[in-house]
């Protein structure tokens, strides 16, 4: 059984500029942007990368291939999704909040769960950047087991955070990748 790590790098200010209602700091209550409504925004504003071995195609797109071992059971692949923006969570952050898969999709993959792990993270010293520190911390993503070979149609809901805490939109993205073994 192998891990597919896959990272989401969303422009959370080209959406916020393009979605969120103008001059607000909180996500509406109702509507378009809501947490019942989320606005459904462009593919170019989300990027899926993964590692190299791990791709078949479209690595970097908001569509990605990627190849497991789904062959036989013992061969299942974990999926697992993070997330992240350019400006690594200082000013946004945009947590995945949930999937919705289609009905091309069933059995395919198991219903994704939201994880959370001690892991120690690697961070650069600025006292000596030639040496880097460790930093104890949680490790969170959301995670499912890949079943079989297909095309996987599915909704990712995030919301943009910003740097005080206030949820400014809560937003979807209607992407798709296959799995290929």
């Amino acid at each position: 059984m192998a891990h597919i790590d896959i990272l989401m790098i969303t422009d959370v200010e080209g959406i916020l500029q393009k979605y969120a209602p103008p001059s607000t700091l909180t996500a509406p209550s109702s509507g378009p942007g809501s947490l019942a409504t989320p606005a459904v925004v462009d593919g170019s504003y989300v990027f899926f990368v993964t590692k190299k071995a791990d791709a078949y195609a479209y690595n970097g797109n908001w569509q990605l291939d990627v190849s497991t071992g789904t062959e036989s059971e013992t061969d299942v692949d974990i999926v697992r999704w993070r997330w992240t923006s350019p400006s690594g969570g200082h000013k946004f952050d945009c947590p995945i909040t949930g999937f919705q898969f289609g009905p091309s999709s069933t059995g395919a993959m198991e219903t994704p769960r939201l994880c959370n792990y001690a892991t120690t993270f690697i961070i650069a010293d600025p006292d000596g950047v030639a040496k880097p520190v460790t930093q104890k911390g949680i490790d969170r993503c959301w995670e499912s087991r890949a079943t079989k070979s297909g095309t996987i149609g599915y909704n990712i809901n995030f919301m943009i955070v910003d740097s005080e805490g206030n949820t400014r939109i809560h937003t979807q993205i209607d992407p798709y990748f296959v799995i290929s073994s």
